[in-house]
């Protein structure tokens, strides 16, 4: 059964349930470009992993477009779903995310940022300003960057009563891009995870609390018991 919200479901952000919804989301994109990508191009899951205190290793895994050619693999595009930790100032997962994303900027590579979190830092490379002034008001958003556009972002701003969008996942000049539908990957995530038994909608609040203006709207969606 779907979420009983129309895009992204705010109780899935809470600290305790949003690391499994990042892992699923990861593998069903991969999954979702694998079926659409033309050869010689194809989808690899990386991870990232790291000590936050001794003896508690994180792994955190993100999606990679790569093609094949004469001289071997190249990284084409990589896409990452922002995790908690790559939000929160002090993090070492977040100094890792950083890291790897400005060589990814300083790179060949394009970048596509899925950030479904409304707690923590501002984090994809779209700065904080511009979304504001291009996208306005919005609870979730994704933020593409060309590698032969420096300048410019692409931005899908979701509001909380929004579906999640599809997005264009650009590759090689001369290579049309190719259409994801976040929408249904979301809702397949959902489909195949603990989330219809595990959320007790009805007496509990999501975490970060939602916005006075959605929760009259939110309290008249059908939520489960």
């Amino acid at each position: 059964m779907p979420s009983p919200f129309p895009g992204m479901d705010p109780y899935l952000e809470a600290p305790t349930i949003f690391p499994g919804l990042h892992n699923r989301l990861i593998a069903l994109l991969g999954e979702a470009l694998q079926a659409a990508l033309p050869a010689p191009y194809f989808a690899e899951i990386g991870e990232r992993a790291w000590a936050a205190v001794p003896h508690d290793e994180r792994r955190e895994p993100y999606l990679e477009i790569r093609t094949t050619g004469d001289e071997g693999e190249r990284l084409v595009t990589a896409i990452e779903v922002l995790s908690p930790g790559g939000k929160t100032p002090g993090e070492r997962g977040r100094e890792l995310y950083l890291g790897k994303r400005r060589e990814i900027l300083e790179s060949r590579t394009h970048l596509v940022e899925i950030d479904l979190l409304r707690g923590g830092r501002h984090t994809t490379a779209v700065p904080l300003d511009r979304l504001r002034e291009a996208a306005g008001p919005c609870a979730y958003h994704v933020a593409i960057h060309r590698s032969d556009r420096f300048e410019d972002f692409l931005v899908y701003p979701i509001r909380l009563p929004d579906p999640l969008p599809e997005i264009a996942v650009p590759f090689l000049p001369g290579d049309p891009d190719v259409a994801v539908d976040l929408q249904k990957v979301f809702d397949r995530a959902y489909d195949v995870g603990p989330y219809r038994r595990r959320v007790r909608y009805r007496e509990t609040s999501p975490v970060p609390p939602l916005p006075e203006e959605y929760r009259a709207w939110a309290r008249g969606l059908p939520l489960p018991a």
